[in-house]
Order: C-alpha cells, then structure tokens, then sequence
C-alpha cells in the first residue's frame, strides 16, 4: 500500500508564534552525494537518502525560495510586513522521523539582526526582486524570475508546467515525496556562536498544492559556496515544486537541541 500524506499538527501558537502567507514558494532539490552533506550535520541526524534510477544513493538538499505576505505575530495582528526569504535545508531523520537541517537562511529585512545575533541562527540579509506574472483559466505562472543581492547571491527563472507533482525520483509515490520535501515540521541548525550547540524550532503549515516546474536559470551562492551543489550542476535539480499560496506559523522563538 503506497504512504499516505501526512498532516501536521497545527499546535498552540505561544507570543513569538509568526503567521505568515508564502506566495510563490518554490522548492528546487537536489540530489548529492552523501558525503557532500554529511560534514556539515552532526550526530545524531542521519541524513535522507534516496536510490536513483541508476542505483546511485543521493542525499537531498533545498533551496526554498518565497515571498512572505502579512508577516506578523499571531497574536500581534500588525504591523503585516512583505519580505523575500529563502531557506537552505537538507533533509534529514532523528530517531526515524523525517526533520530539516538548516545550513542557512537568507531574508529580506533590517530586523535579520534578531535571529542572527539573538538566536544565533544562521541567518543573511539579502535583497530580493520577484518578476512573476499569472495568466490563464489555471493561474499558472507565464512568468517566474527571483533574484536576491547579498552575501548569498541567488538568481532563480522557473517554468510552471501547470501539471500536479507526480512520483518524484527515488520515491515511490507522491505522498512519500512530498511527506520528505514539504511536511517536516521540526527544523535544527547550528548556532554560530555556540561550537556544537543546536537550535530547534517547529512550524506549521497547510497541506500544499503543488505543481512540478522546470529550471531555466538557477544559482544559488550558498550552495556552491558550501560546495554542496557546484554552480555548474544547479541547472539540473532533482525536482521543483512549485506552490503559489500555503499558510505557515513558525513557533519562535527557537530552542536550545539536547539529545533525549
């Protein structure tokens, strides 16, 4: 019997609880090799891994692109704030459940000071333009470029194929493709400041609707930086999902991780 999607408890928001609208989220994967990744996550997380069509093994990692519409706290209903973000996560398992590793976020406002310096995440300030354009009975996108100016430069064009996410490779249905890629609700990251110390946080969002898509430009720095995925392969993803408007609440702020 093929997995079934799995639902993500929505929780009680506390007072640093965010609500947030992503609208043109996208989600670019990439398959690498294990080794690629393994040295940027510690014990005890063990990396996700998928066999390929040729047999290779292959963890996966993400850039996750979107833009953030009525950002606000839950329980502070302004200011609403519109910002461009992207998060940088591989996928990961502790204890056999399916979690994110962080390597690195970056976001479009002044106030990144807070998680950077406060929380001691691993977060950038960077500057983003969306060129996005939707037309047509199904919404889809005739348009889709993102640029972002910073320390961790990326430029994104995508092309919406209008089609659901089918059995993405390595997986064996959809419901465990999307279970990996989008409904991790535990994320963990490495405070900079603390050597070996680990951050956690947990969000929540609605179920997505998701479309595949197709690359026609791709460069996200921090990938190649980290030499995770080198410039030259990023034009060549494992999949793009693509997801126009899901509801998110991230439950700040972020604790300090001790093995249990």
């Amino acid at each position: 019997m093929d997995e079934q999607l799995r639902r993500i408890e929505e929780g009680v928001p506390g007072f640093l609880c965010v609500s947030t609208q992503l609208e043109h989220l996208t989600v670019v994967t990439y398959a690498v090799e294990p080794e690629r990744l393994r040295r940027h996550i510690p014990q005890p997380f063990e990396l996700e891994l998928v066999t390929l069509e040729d047999g290779t093994r292959a963890a996966l990692v993400s850039a996750v692109t979107f833009l953030n519409q009525d950002f606000h706290l839950v329980r502070l209903p302004t200011p609403r704030l519109s910002l461009g973000q992207t998060n940088y996560r591989a996928y990961v398992r502790h204890k056999g459940a399916p979690a994110v590793w962080f390597l690195g976020t970056s976001i479009d406002t002044r106030a990144v000071f807070i998680p950077r310096h406060v929380w001691q995440m691993p977060w950038r300030r960077g500057r983003y333009t969306f060129d996005v354009e939707r037309a047509g009975a199904r919404g889809t996108y005739e348009r889709f470029e993102v640029s972002a100016r910073g320390e961790w430069d990326l430029h994104l064009a995508v092309e919406d194929s209008g089609r659901e996410v089918g059995v993405l490779p390595g997986f064996t249905s959809k419901a465990q493709a999307l279970n990996v890629l989008t409904q991790p609700h535990e994320g963990f990251f490495s405070r900079w400041r603390s050597s070996g110390e680990v951050g956690r946080y947990t969000i929540w969002h609605d179920l997505y609707q998701p479309r595949s898509a197709s690359i026609l430009e791709a460069r996200f720095g921090l990938l190649a930086g980290l030499d995770v995925v080198p410039e030259e392969e990023q034009r060549t993803p494992h999949s793009v999902i693509l997801e126009p408007s899901v509801l998110y609440r991230i439950h700040l702020p972020p604790r300090r991780f001790t093995e249990r």
